[in-house]
């Protein structure tokens, strides 16, 4: 239990969602580093440590561990979803907290000490916060004639939009710590996710098992008149869109929950012999669908899938279409 709980709160600590404002100094904490003062680095040695933390504290043959393993996963989808639903312009709420006092431990670098940051920092820190100081002045200022300017003087233009400059920088640093953060963690659920094809490789899983689905006990069945990779298509494609929700809080549901609750309920699909099939493990049919990576994964099946349903719905708007006007020529 112990090693699981130091497993845990290292992967919170780098991983986790929790981001503070300090309004006194314009800057942010995430998981308790000021942003001015991680960078790329940091979370590189964390990758490189990962996949030893999983070695020696997950035991394959521990059921419980690789369920803990599971949940780890799908605890780290949902921070994935957070950080991608982050909207800038109102960044304050979603932080944990917001403080107008200057912090006891400040910083060492604030937001605007970008020659003191950006010489250990090969990303291009110093490039982003100037390209993102600029997106607030296109509408006023030639793009050719900013490219020109100077830091003093886009820090100039932009007090003279009523804009609080040192709140756009500290913003900034937080963009590009939630970037190196979003791409970790996708990094890691995809290693967790490699870790399982491999267990289930070797005949190893211990979520997936035949479960007693005697839906006799549902008083009503829904039919999907879908193969079972169309089902895992269709409910992807309008996750994906943001139309699947997990709760009434609009929580973005992983889909190793949508898997589970489709598994776990009176739900059938159409195999290719035409018969009416239990829908029961769908992990391997969410598995290969596209999710934001490289594009050569987007497969020409998923393609022809949203095809397919674009049609359906235009068919469906013609006929919406066409009865409206049938009706409203009656009532002439």
């Amino acid at each position: 239990m112990e090693k699981l709980i130091i497993l845990n709160n290292q992967v919170n600590a780098l991983l986790g969602v929790d981001i503070h404002c300090n309004l006194a100094i314009n800057n942010f904490k995430i998981n308790g580093y000021w942003v001015t003062e991680v960078n790329h680095f940091h979370f590189a040695q964390f990758k490189k440590k990962f996949k030893k933390l999983i070695d020696n504290n997950i035991n394959r043959d521990s059921e419980r561990e690789v369920i803990f393993l599971k949940n780890l996963q799908d605890d780290l989808n949902k921070n994935l979803s957070f950080l991608k639903e982050i909207n800038y312009e109102k960044i304050k709420d979603f932080c944990s907290s917001v403080d107008l006092n200057f912090p006891e431990k400040p910083p060492v670098y604030n937001p605007r000490d970008l020659a003191e940051v950006t010489p250990w920092d090969n990303e291009g820190r110093a490039e982003f916060i100037f390209q993102f100081l600029l997106t607030y002045l296109k509408e006023d200022v030639g793009h050719e004639e900013l490219g020109e300017k100077e830091w003093d003087e886009i820090d100039k233009l932009l007090e003279e939009k009523g804009l609080v400059v040192d709140e756009l920088y500290g913003k900034a640093h937080l963009m590009i710590i939630v970037s190196y953060q979003l791409n970790l963690i996708q990094e890691v659920i995809d290693y967790i996710q490699s870790y399982f094809n491999t267990l289930e490789k070797m005949g190893i899983n211990y979520w997936d098992k035949e479960e007693d689905n005697d839906f006799s006990k549902y008083p009503q069945q829904l039919h999907f008149n879908m193969l079972k990779k169309e089902v895992a298509m269709f409910f992807h494609t309008f996750h994906q869109l943001g139309l699947i929700h997990g709760d009434i809080n609009k929580r973005k549901i992983s889909e190793t929950e949508m898997n589970k609750f489709l598994s776990s309920g009176p739900f059938y699909y159409i195999n290719v012999r035409k018969e009416l099939k239990p829908l029961t493990k769908l992990s391997k049919e969410f598995g290969g669908l596209y999710r934001g990576e490289a594009a050569n994964k987007i497969s020409d099946e998923e393609l022809n899938f949203v095809q397919h349903l674009i049609k359906r719905l235009q068919e469906r708007k013609e006929l919406l279409e066409n009865e409206k006007k049938e009706y409203l020529k009656r009532r002439k």
